[in-house]
């Protein structure tokens, strides 16, 4: 690890992108027509060039601001709610009341609920989420009482909700994987279980400093083995930066053995990063 670390600082030569690659990631991005395309897409080609594991993390809605409620009717007693945020993410969720409710209370309600949480933080929204409906009228507050009790199912996201993963198929190719009698099993459960486990993706990046909150665009990180302070990834390596959504950063990276090729793969993380956010704030 001391030996690729001392490499990666001073002596790797940064190697610059092909027109036929920047060509790729250009169109293939710029082909996206809605967000979640955009995350498909990029996450596709970055591993398709290069022929690594390739995931994406959205940003943490804590770190967003809230930007509208909506409220609507499926039926005279389920309805929808639908939560958007400044950097244009939008979370949904669906449950039953607990009595029949018309249209135009819902309206009402839906009034209150933005006059007094848009523009503000969703970490700020949860810890003032109950006081801020503490004068409802119990009638109005019976319809939302699932959420007044507990703020966290309509602000808070699954860990599946902002990771996405590309290239699976790429990782088991590798030479490593080829050479099976000399790697343990464990060693391919911790790979399967990076793969198959959200939590575990962010919990890796997190705890490397990848995802630092305070981390921006515009620099790419190289977190070697050890360095990842995760057993399950000792044989393995994290490529990353920051890419910009609204006014919040998610991060995308690749995840490949240490012997990658860190002069090619850094420039082009870096070039896919910097295409999202253009295209995300063209949106």
């Amino acid at each position: 690890d001391k030996g690729y670390r001392l490499y990666v600082d001073s002596l790797m030569n940064i190697e610059k992108l092909t027109d036929a690659e920047r060509k790729a990631v250009e169109q293939t991005i710029g082909s996206a027509i809605t967000p979640e395309d955009l995350i498909r897409e990029s996450t596709t080609i970055l591993a398709t060039l290069s022929k690594q594991l390739s995931m994406l993390i959205l940003p943490s809605l804590d770190e967003g601001i809230l930007e509208r409620v909506e409220i609507v009717q499926l039926s005279s007693s389920r309805i929808l709610i639908i939560v958007a945020a400044s950097s244009g993410r939008v979370r949904t969720v669906t449950f039953e009341t607990e009595t029949t409710v018309e249209k135009a209370k819902l309206d009402e309600l839906c009034s209150i609920l933005n006059s007094r949480l848009s523009g503000r933080s969703f970490r700020e929204v949860k810890a003032i989420f109950r006081e801020s409906m503490s004068d409802l009228r119990e009638e109005d507050r019976s319809i939302l009482r699932v959420f007044i009790n507990s703020p966290e199912k309509l602000f808070d996201e699954a860990s599946s909700d902002r990771v996405t993963l590309s290239g699976a198929k790429n990782i088991f190719s590798q030479l490593e994987f080829q050479k099976k009698a000399s790697y343990a099993d464990d060693e391919f459960q911790s790979i399967i279980e990076l793969i198959e486990n959200e939590e575990v993706v962010i919990h890796v990046l997190e705890r490397s400093g990848v995802m630092s909150p305070g981390g921006k665009p515009g620099g790419v990180s190289i977190r070697i083995g050890s360095e990842l302070e995760d057993e399950r990834m000792t044989n393995y390596s994290i490529i990353s930066t920051r890419y910009r959504i609204g006014d919040e950063n998610g991060t995308i990276a690749l995840i490949g053995p240490k012997r990658m090729d860190y002069a090619r793969m850094a420039p082009l993380v870096d070039f896919v990063a910097r295409s999202m956010s253009h295209s995300f704030g063209g949106r």
